[in-house]
């Protein structure tokens, strides 16, 4: 029967078998992050000259889901003024960061190092891959062969560099490959997952004025939930599901850093952005007035 299949999956918790990532674009200002978004987002390999006039700079944060391979991504468009860097803090979190520069400028130019420093800073165990644009206007890319050597000295956590142009359409393919093969940093959402991420469409569209709640609410709404009431420590289960789904993008889990407690009731007060595109509207709408 369905009820007793329902309840056996609550109990069993199996896997998907769908593989979900979260990728940032993140850089400088006008080094191709938006054009680069594009060609990923509606797989292409160049953009024409009419599709990158229409194209507007990002505001804080743009946020995509979109297909690449066998994966469901989560592609975050970071703006690059450092003016919006107080909106990045806050949506820093466990991802695959794709540094974008301009390979017609020096290192210092682009603020790669700055830019690594500031990812690193807060996210320490991610992977970052170097992604130069512009590739039609450069012959000789001994200057950048070095400098990224250079560079994974410095920062461990540069895995790789690819070089593409969006005007030709070089190497975009081959990127978007790249990043679809990348399953060993994808995650795989468990059943109890799948159900707290429809929980929380729930709450965002039917329940709640504004997309934000702590820990403790949504603990005692969610508690209510079968597959809660079957787990022997649900706290930890929803601490662990709500970790999960920001990983993959779904949501910003606001943990206290220094909680006065490291009791069981340490997370009350931890907050949950269920829409993280609604925070960086709201934040970028305070920077700009």
């Amino acid at each position: 029967p369905p009820l007793l299949q329902h309840l056996m999956r609550c109990r069993t918790n199996p896997p998907s078998s769908q593989k979900h990532l979260k990728i940032v674009l993140c850089g400088k200002e006008g080094v191709g992050k938006t054009s680069l978004a594009q060609c990923l987002i509606n797989n292409k390999s160049y953009l024409s000259q009419a599709e990158r006039e229409y194209l507007l700079s990002t505001d804080g944060v743009a946020i995509h889901d979109v297909s690449i391979g066998d994966q469901k991504i989560s592609l975050w468009d970071f703006a690059g003024q450092l003016i919006y860097e107080s909106i990045h803090q806050f949506m820093i979190s466990p991802a695959l960061y794709l540094l974008v520069f301009d390979l017609r400028k020096s290192v210092e130019e682009n603020l790669i190092t700055h830019w690594c420093r500031f990812i690193l800073a807060r996210n320490p165990n991610c992977q970052v891959i170097l992604v130069g644009t512009h590739l039609d206007f450069v012959s000789d890319l001994n200057y950048y062969q070095e400098q990224a050597q250079r560079l994974h000295s410095q920062f461990s956590q540069i895995s790789n560099i690819h070089v593409v142009s969006t005007v030709t359409g070089t190497n975009v393919s081959e990127l978007r490959r790249s990043l679809g093969d990348l399953t060993s940093l994808s995650t795989s959402l468990s059943f109890r997952d799948e159900v707290l991420l429809e929980y929380i469409k729930y709450l965002v569209h039917e329940r709640l004025e504004f997309p934000v709640i702590s820990f403790h609410s949504l603990f005692v709404m969610a508690s209510k939930l079968t597959m809660f009431k079957m787990h022997s420590n649900p706290r930890e289960m929803l601490c662990a599901s709500l970790q999960k789904l920001q990983q993959i993008g779904k949501l910003l889990f606001l943990v206290v850093e220094k909680p006065l407690s490291k009791g069981p009731l340490f997370l009350a007060s931890s907050l949950i952005i269920l829409d993280p595109r609604w925070l960086s509207d709201l934040l970028v709408t305070v920077i700009s007035t």
